[in-house]
């Protein structure tokens, strides 16, 4: 079975985004600002959950009005997890599974996060820093 395509956010992120391969994408508002958790949560762990990550991805501005779904089955599974931990049970391999995979599709693991390029937050680094200091190591060198 094929790969499914990366949405153009995340070709962005991973640095794979070609300009011979744009397709036309829906354009979803980025959402800016901390956003209320819907009503459909299962309990105060998801609820929790839900502003943890919120508050982790807005600075990113990778979440989306198209995203508040998925991000609350995640967090409805979290707290299906949670719960499950709590009563000194261990949940199903696939209910970890498909957390897992939540999780991954919003960048929350490590291996998603290997995979992501930061987009312009960093300072660039200068080519000629290295050029400035190598005189100065050569004299330094020349005085002993």
């Amino acid at each position: 079975m094929p790969r499914q395509r990366k949405p153009h956010g995340m070709k962005v992120l991973h640095g794979t985004d070609r300009p011979d391969r744009d397709k036309a994408e829906p354009e979803f508002p980025v959402i800016e600002c901390e956003i209320d958790p819907p009503d459909w949560l299962c309990g105060p762990d998801a609820v929790n959950e839900w502003r943890r990550i919120v508050a982790l991805l807005l600075p990113t501005r990778v979440l989306t009005d198209g995203d508040v779904t998925a991000l609350g089955h995640l967090c409805n599974l979290h707290h299906a997890c949670v719960t499950l931990y709590r009563a000194k049970l261990q949940p199903h391999a696939a209910t970890l599974t498909q957390l897992r995979l939540y999780l991954a599709e919003f960048g929350m693991t490590p291996a998603s996060r290997s995979k992501a390029n930061p987009v312009g937050g960093g300072q660039k680094k200068n080519p000629f820093t290295d050029l400035n200091a190598a005189p100065a190591k050569r004299k330094a060198g020349a005085k002993r």
